[in-house]
């Protein structure tokens, strides 16, 4: 195995902090807000569906830009744009046939009549449910949701 390779798995998992969880936290939108607002480095956040599915995406510092989605389970895959970046909304509005949601938006398209017809991921703000365009755009049940930040020193 190449020495630097070595190295580098070493040092990038000394650097990895979880800064959120929905399993401990006691309001967790409050909580997830705070993590966001008060990282200085990129972070990665990892999705849990109840029927089993594994998402997220690798966001940058404060949640302003998200540079790949991800699918972990049923398979592994990596959603990404022609520009390099997806969009984030922090206060999106979803329209399900229950009703509208309320939470966060990561989409490729920043033209609001066409955003949610390329790859996406909505979650709402309490954390119970999400969309995802490659799971067939249906609302899940989150089972869990976790953000993990990168960085010598995590807050400001």
């Amino acid at each position: 195995m190449n020495i630097d390779i070595v190295y580098l798995n070493f040092y990038f998992l000394y650097q990895w902090r979880r800064l959120f969880t929905s399993q401990m936290e006691e309001t967790p939108a409050n909580c997830l807000q705070a993590a966001i607002g008060y990282h200085i480095g990129p972070s990665t956040f990892v999705i849990k569906t109840a029927s089993g599915a594994i998402i997220g995406g690798c966001v940058e510092a404060k949640w302003k830009v998200c540079y790949f989605l991800f699918q972990v389970e049923p398979s592994a895959s990596i959603y990404t744009t022609k520009s390099g970046q997806f969009f984030v909304n922090h206060d999106e509005n979803y329209v399900t046939e229950a009703g509208n949601m309320k939470g966060f938006g990561l989409y490729e398209d920043d033209d609001d009549a066409t955003k949610w017809s390329t790859s996406h991921i909505f979650f709402s703000s309490s954390l119970d449910l999400c969309v995802a365009s490659f799971l067939g755009d249906k609302p899940m049940k989150i089972e869990a949701f976790e953000v993990w930040g990168f960085g010598d020193e995590l807050y400001d």
